[in-house]
């Protein structure tokens, strides 16, 4: 078997989920698939390139497959403006604006499936109501939230008679009579606010929901990071959702209704997050991706073993999955060698010294396999100068990722200029005065807050480390401290400070 027909998947989730074979290829390190399926799991987190995106697409067409209904909504394309704009001209809040959101694709789905479901009066009025104001599948997130500000949504979601769910939960809601009255009169007889017919959508989502217990219903929002920024508009919105999505799904806990909201988000947006309960919260509800070692081996191995074996099924039938001896057996099966030499002729495992051009995340190992498999998909087994020959693509790869997590975070002229410092440095390790003195000579413009946030940043993601003194315990020895593989540690700019090995070839420092 060549390379080329070892299939190592895709760097960003949403291609790999597009591969024919891709349930089999997809790895359920520490059983984060069940673990999404618990009732109180809604928040995916994860650093960048953790999986987020890949387990969601995995997720989807699991349950599509047990006959679930499942929607994905993207943000990608959003624009921040669009619901600022709306919240300041209709003096609304974002709560609101994104609990109409989420109600209006959930309606969506119940639309899309509308067929199989048990008929009813509030199934009718429903899919009138999204007929007549354009609603339609096909309509975004983005979209149906822009529609808002046009205030002309028409017809009627009220039903004639008692509605037993809505009786049970209208305390829940907290609406009186008298609201519940002024309402209904207005939504039957003129255009208005998407806020007067909030209430009565919600009524009608649960009372369908609840009419249709057979299967369960989710609704997934990813790639919110996508217009992500510091700003506290940006937080307002992305804390609205999260207290939206919580609100409806205990709803849905309280009353057993076969339904559930989740959200993806990285991980150093929701740190930035001033939300009182959120520890809390994240504690509770959060599903935090983490690729930490598995019985003194990367998960990342048995990810590209579960791979190789995928594409190979029979050559590899008998070796189970879990047991290290046989993982490893399937990796090297595609290499030469297991061991080659790096600097000062030292030799080491091939597998570390992958994993050490990473930052310990799927993204990362997937992307290395993937250029080996582009640039020598014709071999039956890969050697040292094939590693060492892809090593320059994978660093541009690395150092354009890692620029791409530090934007919303900084001003892009910010992060050009800090790196442009790194690059000029022409060393792997160098004290901040270094980086100072480099600055002046350089006749560059970064505040000093802003570097020292910057080089924070910088080590959060695993960029930079320090040189730390290791009491190893019969003497002290000098290593690299990296964050990705000590979360609790910080950046003390009085140490010395080391490049990642993953941007060596990018900056010619090999």
């Amino acid at each position: 078997m060549k390379i080329k027909d070892i299939e190592f998947g895709r760097s960003d989730g949403k291609n790999e989920s597009n591969l024919n074979n891709f349930e089999n290829l997809f790895y359920n390190y520490n059983k984060i698939y069940e673990n999404l399926l618990k009732d109180e799991i809604f928040i995916v987190s994860g650093r960048r390139g953790t999986g987020k995106t890949t387990l969601v697409e995995y997720f989807i067409q699991k349950n599509k497959n047990l006959g679930n209904f499942c929607r994905k909504d993207s943000y990608e394309s959003f624009r921040l403006n669009e619901l600022i704009n709306l919240k300041e001209n209709q003096q609304i809040d974002y709560f609101s604006i994104w609990k109409w959101t989420i109600l209006i694709e959930l309606s969506k789905l119940i639309f899309l499936n509308k067929e199989t479901l048990e008929q009813s009066k509030e199934l009718e009025v429903l899919c009138k109501f999204l007929t007549d104001n354009d609603f339609h599948i096909k309509l975004g997130g983005e979209k149906t939230i822009s529609t808002l500000k046009e205030k002309n949504i028409t017809g009627s979601l009220e039903i004639q008679g008692n509605l037993n769910l809505w009786n049970i939960i209208k305390d829940f809601l907290k609406i009186n009579s008298k609201i519940e009255k002024s309402d209904k009169k207005q939504i039957n007889t003129e255009k208005g606010n998407y806020i007067n017919y909030l209430k009565s959508l919600e009524n009608n989502v649960l009372n369908i929901l609840n009419q249709n217990t057979n299967k369960t219903w989710y609704l997934i929002y990813d790639e919110l990071d996508s217009f992500f920024t510091t700003g506290i508009e940006y937080k307002n919105i992305i804390l609205n959702l999260i207290r939206a999505i919580e609100s409806i799904n205990n709803v849905f806990l309280k009353y057993k209704i076969k339904c559930k909201i989740i959200i993806c988000l990285r991980t150093d947006i929701l740190n930035v997050l001033n939300y009182p309960n959120m520890t809390k919260l994240l504690s509770d509800s959060a599903l935090e991706l983490s690729w930490s070692e598995k019985d003194g081996l990367s998960p990342l191995i048995f990810l590209i073993a579960k791979k190789i074996k995928a594409s190979n099924i029979e050559k590899f039938k008998a070796k189970d999955e879990t047991k290290v001896e046989d993982i490893l057996e399937i990796f090297y099966s595609i290499f030469n060698v297991k061991k080659i030499k790096i600097a000062n002729n030292k030799k080491i495992k091939i597998h570390t010294y992958i994993l050490s051009k990473t930052l310990r995340r799927p993204r990362d190992i997937v992307y290395f396999f993937y250029c080996l498999h582009k640039n020598f998909g014709e071999t039956e087994l890969i050697d040292e100068k094939m590693l060492f020959s892809v090593e320059r693509e994978y660093s541009n790869y690395f150092y354009h990722d890692i620029r791409s997590e530090l934007s919303g975070h900084f001003e892009n002229f910010d992060i050009d200029n800090c790196l442009e410092v790194i690059k000029k440095m022409e060393k792997r390790a160098f004290t901040y005065q270094d980086i100072e003195k480099k600055i002046e000579n350089l006749g560059l413009n970064i505040e000093k807050n802003t570097l020292n946030r910057l080089l924070e940043k910088l080590y959060e993601h695993g960029a930079i480390g320090n040189i730390e003194e290791i009491n190893t315990g019969l003497n002290y020895t000098e290593r690299p401290n990296w964050h990705y593989l000590n979360p609790t540690s910080f950046f003390k700019k009085d140490k010395m400070i080391v490049l990642h090995y993953g941007l060596y070839k990018i900056l010619n420092l090999v």
